[in-house]
């Protein structure tokens, strides 16, 4: 033991935290150390002594966790009675809480997440046994050093150390300055998993049913609480009805897990538990379920996480960034099966609403009661209302539409798309689906400049014509409404549409607008190699080489949608805007033309 012997104490980093001994010595210290609480825990992992260090402890609370920051480690303590639960959680299953958080958390953010710390206790007082540096350890597989200090001591808690992050970086933090744009939130879509990672469950369509099951029994003692933070006490019949579909759904559970898109997940994704790195994103603190029998992994489905985000970007009046998160997610999925599971994503809008409404009302009880800071509890009692409204509108129901968006000027239709897709549909908007976003999905790259030769070919156009014709075709028998955007100027598009409008029958109602722009769509064509950017692949793609000589002149040629040439393969009739508008005259004009009864209230914007 060194000159910081009562403080901190070192381990070989091979030495595993879960052996028996160590088990057995934790059973024994919360038999022996009965009168030892967790407040002599917290106060003393509040001492920097403790770390061996001079310099202030930071501490971090949230309903679950204890966070303290010391030098470059921040180490994450679980609360022996989480805020808004009665039962006290035994040594036992925190630790086990905390090896599986361990391990979850190295599959989302490995960088971050080190190792466990027991917080152990002798005679002398409680230290950490902190893992000794690779450096200055010995061989893999020895236990000397760990038996040694093992040796009369016993374990109180167990700590989940992580590398420390600037925790004012948290997207939370970001999203209270500045309102994120298409391409932040296109970054944010990313974190959410296409599908589920695998699990050692055999029946994950039946371990995430009991998830959801014990979450909706959960809420049925808090309803009434959280109609006092409401305006309007609604929340019973909401619950009512999502028990109502939560059992019509067990089949598509089923068929979700039979097919591996159920597996373990995040569980937890909030933009608070979002953390800008330098090369990236990363989520933390990953979701454990823990209840009065035992601790489990948590096995669910990757829309559940998607669901969390959308409702987070809604609670916060955010509708536009939720509906970016949506539709970027769903046009970036190579498995257009795998939005089967739409059906269900306004049950998972409704869970975690009411999930973050109960840990929220826990919390704000807990300040009012011990006399916490006003504007914070202001804060979160604000937050409060915004997952109870969320809770609410996720179950509410409306038309599905189908809404095309078509013309030359790839600018202004996708800045029109993304901006009429939120005014549009059930929470959270109408699904935009762009073809040129599925472009770049095929590819899996992120922008047009990392796309390869292969783009212009016209057989990945007519696949990304038909894929996203087969997305919308599962969103909108979800209930949702379809924002499509593309040149939709050739035969194949247009026959998309054609099938799709045929397949849904008169029950779907379809709004086609064509952009035209006299000024720049009147040019002769540019079909010089050097000419490679996304406005001009498509038409570049469609048209063969041996074609320049006699190269389509006028928009009126190369799309016959809205002349007498071609006549017979259109579909519906498209209305004509003027392209070379502002972005809000058009979505003024679009509005008016979807919904006559729209009135506008300000001039939109991207930001």
């Amino acid at each position: 033991m060194d000159t910081l012997r009562s403080q901190v104490s070192t381990a070989t980093a091979s030495a595993p935290p879960d052996t028996d001994g160590q088990l057995q010595s934790g059973q024994a210290a919360e038999a022996s150390f009965s009168h030892m609480s967790q407040n002599a825990v917290l106060a003393f992992l509040a001492d920097a002594n403790s770390y061996g260090s001079k310099e202030p402890v930071d501490r971090i609370d949230s309903a679950q966790h204890i966070l303290f920051l010391s030098g470059p480690f921040c180490y994450k303590l679980h609360r022996q009675l989480p805020l808004g639960q009665t039962d006290p959680l035994s040594l036992e299953r925190r630790y086990h809480l905390a090896q599986l958080e361990m391990r979850l958390g190295k599959m989302f953010a490995p960088d971050l997440y080190l190792d466990l710390v027991p917080v152990r206790v002798d005679t002398k007082g409680q230290f950490l046994q902190l893992p000794k540096p690779a450096s200055e350890g010995s061989e893999a597989g020895t236990y000397s050093a760990f038996s040694a200090v093992c040796q009369n001591t016993q374990i109180v808690d167990w700590l989940v150390r992580l590398r420390r992050y600037d925790f004012s970086k948290s997207y939370d933090k970001q999203v209270e300055l500045y309102q994120p744009n298409f391409a932040e939130c296109q970054r944010l879509s990313h974190l959410i998993a296409k599908k589920g990672t695998n699990t050692n469950c055999h029946t994950p369509g039946q371990s995430w049913q009991l998830h959801l099951n014990e979450m909706l029994d959960g809420f049925a003692a808090v309803v009434r609480q959280l109609d006092r933070y409401a305006k309007q006490t609604t929340l019973r019949a909401c619950l009512n009805r999502a028990r109502d579909q939560f059992e019509r759904a067990r089949s598509v559970f089923e068929t979700r897990g039979r097919r591996g898109l159920i597996g373990q997940i995040h569980g937890n994704v909030g933009l608070g538990n979002v953390v800008e790195l330098p090369d990236g994103l990363r989520l933390v603190n990953p979701q454990v379920s823990c209840n009065n029998v035992d601790v489990r992994e948590w096995v669910g489905d990757p829309l559940y996480d998607l669901g969390s985000l959308i409702g987070e970007f809604w609670s916060r009046g955010l509708n536009r960034q939720a509906n970016w998160v949506f539709s970027n997610y769903c046009n970036q999925l190579l498995d257009s099966h795998s939005l089967d599971g739409l059906e269900v994503l306004d049950l998972y809008l409704f869970v975690r609403a009411m999930e973050q409404a109960r840990m929220l009302a826990a919390d704000v009880v807990h300040q009012d009661s011990t006399f916490g800071r006003k504007d914070e509890a202001c804060g979160k009692t604000a937050a409060l209302r915004g997952y109870i409204k969320t809770a609410r509108e996720s179950l509410l129901q409306d038309e599905a539409i189908l809404i095309v968006i078509g013309g030359s000027s790839h600018s202004n239709r996708s800045h029109l798309a993304r901006l009429l897709a939120p005014e549009t549909g059930r929470m959270p908007g109408a699904l935009y689906l762009s073809v040129y976003q599925e472009i770049l999905a095929l590819h899996e790259v992120s922008k047009e400049a990392d796309l390869t030769p292969s783009a212009n070919r016209p057989s990945i156009w007519r696949l990304a014509y038909r894929r996203i014709a087969d997305k919308a075709r599962m969103a909108i028998a979800a209930g949702y409404s379809v924002v499509l955007e593309g040149r939709f100027d050739s035969p194949i598009s247009r026959q998309n549409l054609t099938q799709l409008a045929q397949e849904e029958g008169s029950t779907l109602r379809v709004v086609a607008f064509h952009l035209y722009d006299p000024l720049h769509d009147n040019r002769p064509v540019d079909r010089s190699p050097a000419r490679s950017d996304h406005l001009d692949l498509e038409l570049q793609a469609e048209l063969p080489m041996d074609r320049s000589k006699r190269a389509i002149q006028t928009h009126r040629t190369i799309d016959p949608i809205l002349g007498s040439q071609g006549i017979d393969r259109d579909w519906t009739n498209w209305i004509e805007l003027d392209a070379s508008r502002s972005v809000g005259d058009l979505l003024g004009q679009t509005l008016g033309h979807i919904n006559p009864a729209w009135v506008p209230n300000s001039k939109e914007t991207l930001h």
